[in-house]
């Protein structure tokens, strides 16, 4: 059975971006998702841009900019209401490939137990560069974060972090999140 998913993007007059997106969105071979933009507060026509281009869109015009959480919980939320299994957060200036969301929903029978997962990410310009693969933290001895690794930047992908693995963050820019998840530990803190 196929898991009801829903992509939820940001804009913030950001219309060229939010429609390349959406582009990408169309050409998804999943059958069981919709897609949410939460415009932001937009004080250009990239609602109106995105309304006209994408009527199948579920477009929520907020009338403030309530930043990346706020605005992502305005969209989770209509997700879940509309009994969404999963949310992908996915930047309003990204790509995807035509395969993400069968490949997140194949990763979680795999690992039924996780609760968020990441893409490999490629930078926009240079496809065939990672940007991000992963994150991995370090600690003091005391318990502080000291840093953490942005894994695979600026490596040529040669198919080294193809393998499913556990890493110590996922990145807001392209995030699949179990509904478990927020029904756990709720949204994202907005402070």
């Amino acid at each position: 059975m196929d898991l009801k998913v829903t992509i939820v993007l940001l804009n913030w007059n950001g219309g060229e971006d939010t429609i390349t997106c959406l582009r990408s969105l169309s050409e998804i071979d999943y059958p069981c998702f919709r897609v949410i933009v939460v415009d932001n507060g937009s004080t250009d026509a990239s609602p109106d841009i995105v309304a006209r281009h994408f009527p199948d869109v579920w477009l929520i015009r907020n009338p403030v900019n309530a930043g990346f959480d706020g605005g992502s919980n305005i969209g989770i939320r209509a997700a879940l209401d509309e009994g969404a299994d999963a949310v992908l957060l996915l930047n309003n200036d990204t790509v995807v490939c035509p395969k993400i969301l069968r490949q997140f929903t194949d990763a979680i029978q795999i690992l039924p137990r996780a609760g968020v997962l990441g893409p490999k990410i490629y930078y926009f310009d240079n496809p065939e560069f990672l940007w991000w693969a992963g994150c991995e933290h370090r600690y003091s001895k005391t318990g502080w974060l000291l840093n953490y690794t942005q894994e695979g930047k600026k490596q040529q992908d040669h198919g080294q972090y193809d393998e499913i693995r556990r890493v110590d963050a996922v990145i807001g820019c392209a995030m699949f999140i179990r509904r478990e998840v927020f029904e756990d530990v709720g949204l994202l803190d907005e402070k």
